[in-house]
């Protein structure tokens, strides 16, 4: 069932990447948010660490497109929790572009005004 809600995610969020406005978005956090009642941190770390990504990914999505402040911190917060579980985990694929959003996501968090 988590599997299927992340993959539902990762449909939905490609479908928001195409559109303007905000509903697959925001349907696609939700599908992350269901995946990671089951999916959690100390059952499958790195499942979770993923899901997570494509979370805070989809949140910065949605905060560019409402101008959202809050959003992109929320965003910022899953990032790193993600990035923290690929360096614990030695995963040096992961990691770096773990970093790399951040970074992209931490400079869009003061265009937003914080």
């Amino acid at each position: 069932w988590a599997h299927t809600q992340w993959g539902l995610g990762i449909a939905l969020m490609r479908l928001g990447e195409r559109e303007s406005g905000t509903t697959h978005l925001e349907a696609a956090v939700a599908a992350y948010q269901a995946a990671l009642q089951e999916l959690t941190r100390d059952r499958v770390p790195l499942d979770w660490a993923y899901t997570q990504t494509n979370l805070a990914n989809a949140l910065a999505s949605l905060a560019e497109r409402q101008k959202s402040a809050e959003d992109m911190e929320k965003a910022i917060a899953y990032m790193g929790a993600a990035a923290e579980v690929y360096q614990q985990s030695g995963n040096t694929y992961w990691l770096p572009i773990a970093n790399e959003r951040l970074a992209k996501m931490e400079a869009e968090l003061l265009r937003l005004g914080r």
